[in-house]
This record gives C-alpha cells, sequence and structure tokens, in this order.
C-alpha cells in the first residue's frame, strides 16, 4: 500500500511539474538592408535552374530548384538588391520559349495502370479501376469545356 501511495505521489509530482511551460515561438526575419548596402537601389533576376541528376523524380527536383532559388533570393534581399516576382519571370521565359511547361495530365495514369498489373485482389483492383474511370470522365470534361 504504501508503494501505490509513493508512486501515486511520484505521478502527480510529474503531472504538476510539466504543467505550466512557456513555449516561445520565434521566427527567423532577416533584417532590411540599409541604405548603404551593395544592391540598394539595383534590381536583380533570379533564372530558374536546370537539374540534370536525372537521380530521382520531378518533385525532387523542383523542391531543389525551389531551395537553392529562395536562399539565393533571401541573400540578394539581404544585400539589398531588388527582385521581380519569380512567377512573372517564369512566365516570361515560358513566352519567349526559354522554357517549356511539362504536360503532367498525360501521366496522371501511368501510376495506377502499372498498379493494376500488381498482385492486389480483386476488390482493390476494381477500386483502381473506379478511380481510372474518374480521372477519364474528369479529362474529358476538362476537354468538353
Amino acid at each position: 500500500m504504501l508503494r501505490l501511495k509513493y508512486l501515486l505521489l511520484i505521478v502527480c509530482a510529474l503531472i504538476v511539474a510539466g504543467c505550466g511551460q512557456n513555449v516561445k515561438h520565434t521566427l527567423n526575419v532577416p533584417q532590411a538592408a540599409g541604405p548603404d548596402a551593395p544592391g540598394s537601389g539595383k534590381r536583380i533576376v533570379v533564372l530558374p535552374f536546370a537539374d540534370y541528376t536525372y537521380a530521382d523524380s520531378m518533385a525532387a527536383a523542383f523542391r531543389r530548384n525551389l531551395e537553392i532559388s529562395e536562399a539565393l533570393t533571401n541573400t540578394l534581399a539581404s544585400q539589398g538588391f531588388g527582385m521581380p516576382i519569380s512567377e512573372d519571370v517564369f512566365f516570361y521565359l515560358v513566352d519567349e520559349n526559354v522554357v517549356q511547361i511539362a504536360d503532367y495530365e498525360e501521366n496522371s495514369n501511368v501510376s495506377l495502370t502499372n498498379e493494376l498489373a500488381g498482385d492486389w485482389s480483386d476488390v482493390m483492383k476494381d477500386t483502381i479501376r473506379h478511380y481510372l474511370r474518374q480521372q477519364q470522365i474528369t479529362q474529358r470534361s476538362q476537354v468538353a469545356e
């Protein structure tokens, strides 16, 4: 009985000790560049990077491109350089045929079609077929519009 009493007191002490803690959230915002910053009054354009690794998916390449662009943009902004909106730069490059937009809709059914060849139960294959039909209906309705 005495052990149970001590155990209960320890549990209560842990609960009380864990309550009331304050958590301070901080946000690392870079300081604005001063008037004598190296890039003060100058504008610069950061172009998209080409990723020739071919090691993994397009999504991973896009993430790497985004990380590099954001790090470079933040560093240049902290030095006082002004920059246009990155979407405007991208659309300008598309208009000038420097960059082509990849059509991801053509490949959206490929992974589901590959899964049909897998070793799934009949119920799972029926579900995959259902999703394939839904995608085809959605694509037909978008083309009809």
